[in-house]
């Protein structure tokens, strides 16, 4: 990620839904591993041995997560265009769990990089870079 700084700003509403979404993956990496969230995000599979309040709380974090994307998906969408390109669905709507666009995609769609501020990696993974 050190090759990639942002070349757009993002909407204040959009950094306070990255604090608290990066709030919330630190206090969910207390208590789970960050590859079983990233199972249960792609599988949708609850395990009988991980409390349900985890799930919600996941299930919650997904959510912010997609609202803070899709703020920014306007700009993504009219860059894309410009540049010949069509996003897909999940893109757009936050769904999609990439944690950072290809660098020659975001030298295109710089609002991409906000997907980065996103990412489903706990500290102890390298996730989080400064805002």
């Amino acid at each position: 990620m050190d090759q990639y700084r942002d070349t757009v700003g993002f909407a204040m509403s959009t950094w306070r839904k990255v604090k608290a979404f990066q709030a919330g993956v630190r206090d969910l990496e207390r208590r789970l591993p960050m590859t079983e969230v990233r199972d249960y995000l792609a599988s949708g599979r609850r395990e009988a041995s991980v409390p349900g309040d985890i799930y919600d709380e996941i299930d919650r974090l997904k959510e912010l997560r997609s609202a803070g994307i899709r703020q920014e998906m306007p700009y993504a969408a009219a860059q894309a265009r410009a540049a010949g390109l069509t996003l897909s669905e999940p893109v757009l709507q936050g769904y999609d769990l990439m944690a950072m666009p290809p660098l020659d995609l975001l030298k295109k769609v710089p609002s991409l990089g906000i997907y980065r501020h996103f990412i489903w990696l706990g500290e102890a993974e390298g996730g989080f870079p400064a805002p």
